[in-house]
């Protein structure tokens, strides 16, 4: 029996999305396990434009769930115009989640409607200073990227041609570039006031498993 409060350690069971997942997939399997099953009725993911952009979308179809497999994990700042009336799971980082919290307070979100899915975050990267910190710190074509991490301290580039490059958050944004400033501040990385928050922190199998935590409360 699962209790408030208890760490687990999982993936998607589908092979497929277990592969393109960043972590095993897991978010991706239970935004979309949540649709087919009826516990929600919309999912809040986001469409991928390309390797560094993306857009938010409410979706209903779990075939578009599926494709927003990846990384990429945000929310859309006015969530409240999508989540009414209607019950949503939504992907979000920390301050995603303070966000929503904060409209629920002004009565734009209904909470008890709302299944928040926290993903741990140490910073995000604007997209545009993303690209010309590869080319000049990475030696590497923007477009060949397929995929990235972040691993004891260092940003790492997978390209593809099965190459990967790390170099030190330090050192990048030494140079002007890596996280935005606000996230260089941040003390909250894990969020611990979503439904389930989700990690790959401290897990044994690279890439291949989320930690899950179920928050005590929710402030």
């Amino acid at each position: 029996m699962v209790e408030v409060g208890d760490k687990l350690v999982g993936y998607a069971t589908d092979d497929e999305v277990r592969k393109r997942g960043a972590s095993g997939g897991l978010v991706t399997a239970v935004l979309a396990a949540a649709l087919e099953k009826g516990l929600v009725e919309s999912v809040v993911v986001l469409k991928h434009v390309d390797e560094y952009e993306a857009v938010p979308i409410i979706t209903d179809d779990v075939e578009e769930v599926l494709a927003s497999t990846g990384s990429m994990h945000s929310v859309p700042a006015m969530l409240a115009k999508y989540a009414v009336d209607r019950k949503v799971a939504m992907p979000g980082k920390p301050c995603d989640i303070r966000a929503v919290i904060e409209q629920s307070k002004r009565n734009m979100i209904d909470l008890d409607s709302t299944y928040l899915i926290g993903l741990n975050c140490g910073g995000t990267m604007p997209p545009v200073l993303t690209k010309k910190m590869l080319i000049e710190m990475y030696d590497i074509d923007p477009e060949d990227v397929v995929g990235e991490d972040i691993e004891k301290g260092k940003l790492i580039y997978r390209t593809k041609d099965g190459n990967e490059k790390a170099i030190s958050i330090e050192e990048l944004e030494e140079a002007g570039f890596g996280r935005r400033n606000n996230c260089q501040y941040c003390q909250l990385k894990i969020p611990v006031n979503s439904d389930l928050a989700c990690g790959n922190w401290g897990t044994l199998l690279k890439r291949d498993v989320l930690r899950l935590r179920l928050p005590v409360i929710r402030p």
